[in-house]
């Protein structure tokens, strides 16, 4: 065979194998950049529990988050509809750490939830701290309108790792992706404790502080068409609050670095029912919804008390309950590693800086499921020329302000 045949048969074979590759169409896939309710393609977000988390750490494969499993307790599934393909197979990078002795995990399918069967195990023999990938046929256990994955770990304690990174479910169909859905438009909104303001009602809401907002104030605005927030914190002993000595000395935690504030324990009964009269006192003002912070001590040395994100979640349902069985209206304030837990409680969502610190993932699945994002950042001129475009992209309504929450403000969706 001369040289311009095996040219030209070269060619042939790139050509081929460029058409095979690109035959194979994506039916849903996980990067996990956006918490646990990302990717696309999936019919829900992952159901996870025990000492399972999406995090930075650890140097994953790709991008800057990977999903990680620990202990004898970490679980993970979520299902896709594989009904209207013939075929389908799962690929996914893997990473293995510290597994030693009796340390596995397994990897399964099932086409009902409720028979599974195991694509694969994971042993000390995989450990060597390195992503690998996977990949395995999924036809042979039914393609069906429900099809789950789920990862189990089975391992002995916090020191055993597995990552995984990268996940798709493909198939050799062609599949026509959907259309990328657009940020549903957000509500305009003010904030401003510093001084308290002679507010215009140039925005849908308004938020202030409950003890010191007038009720005239919110009357006034209410009549306008514009809702009312009414910010308190449901996390901390405020020595200036006019309920201030109602808090038991045993309830008061460390200092959170505020003057005349301690974080508090949110398990105590006494704790909750000031919260709810904190609730109270809103409704016969007329506030139309709540903006209850510091949410999140269980991220900053548990309170002194060892609070968990559990008790995070039990202590923000507790309070979504109250005022929503009082017709109110109530968010999360920052708190951003429960949000999938409580987002069903959720009214909307508050947060401060999550572009500073690369959390705004956290945020997205508030937007996808219609949600507003009243999202501020402290700064000036140059700090909204560096976020406001991408809060505009996200569906945010980013506020540029200074920290004393005075009169200073630039207004991302005017930017």
């Amino acid at each position: 065979m001369n040289k311009k045949y095996l040219l030209i048969f070269g060619i042939f074979l790139v050509v081929s194998l460029l058409v095979f590759v690109s035959a194979e169409s994506v039916i849903a896939d996980d990067d996990f950049e956006s918490s646990w309710s990302g990717g696309s393609g999936w019919i829900n977000g992952w159901w996870h529990e025990g000492d399972s988390k999406i995090l930075t750490s650890d140097f994953p494969y790709e991008g800057d988050n990977h999903l990680r499993l620990r202990r004898s307790n970490g679980y993970v599934d979520r299902s896709v509809d594989l009904s209207s393909y013939s075929d389908a197979k799962i690929g996914f990078w893997v990473k293995i750490k510290s597994f030693e002795r009796n340390d596995f995990l397994d990897f399964l399918v099932s086409s009902n939830g409720i028979d599974w069967s195991v694509l694969r195990t994971f042993t000390p023999v995989d450990s060597d701290s390195l992503y690998h990938y996977y990949e395995f046929d999924l036809t042979q256990y039914g393609l069906t309108s429900n099809f789950y994955i789920a990862i189990d770990a089975e391992m002995s304690g916090s020191g055993d790792y597995f990552y995984l990174d990268d996940l798709k479910i493909i198939t050799s169909e062609n599949v026509t992706p959907p259309e990328p859905p657009q940020p549903p438009i957000q509500p305009s909104w003010h904030i401003q404790y510093n001084p308290l303001p002679d507010p215009i009602a140039d925005v849908a809401y308004w938020n202030f502080d409950l003890f010191d907002v007038p009720s005239e104030t919110i009357q006034n605005l209410k009549d306008q068409g514009v809702k009312v927030m009414c910010y308190f914190s449901a996390g901390s002993y405020e020595d200036w609050r006019t309920d201030a000595l109602e808090f038991p000395n045993e309830c008061i935690g460390a200092s959170n670095g505020w003057p005349g504030e301690n974080w508090i324990n949110t398990r105590c009964s006494e704790v909750r029912e000031i919260m709810a009269n904190r609730i109270d006192l809103g409704i016969t003002k007329g506030c139309d919804g709540f903006d209850p912070d510091n949410m999140d001590a269980y991220g900053n040395g548990g309170a002194g008390f060892g609070l968990t994100e559990e008790d995070a979640i039990d202590y923000y349902n507790f309070l979504a309950d109250y005022a929503h069985s009082n017709g109110a209206e109530i968010g999360l304030k920052n708190a951003l590693t429960i949000i999938d837990d409580v987002l069903v409680n959720m009214d909307w969502a508050v947060n401060e800086q999550c572009f500073k610190y690369n959390e705004c993932f956290y945020l997205e699945p508030v937007i996808a499921v219609g949600k507003p994002v009243f999202q501020v950042e402290y700064g000036g001129t140059s700090r909204a020329n560096k976020v406001c475009s991408r809060a505009n992209e996200l569906g945010f309504t980013t506020l540029i302000k200074k920290t004393s929450l005075n009169a200073f403000e630039i207004s991302c969706l005017d930017w």
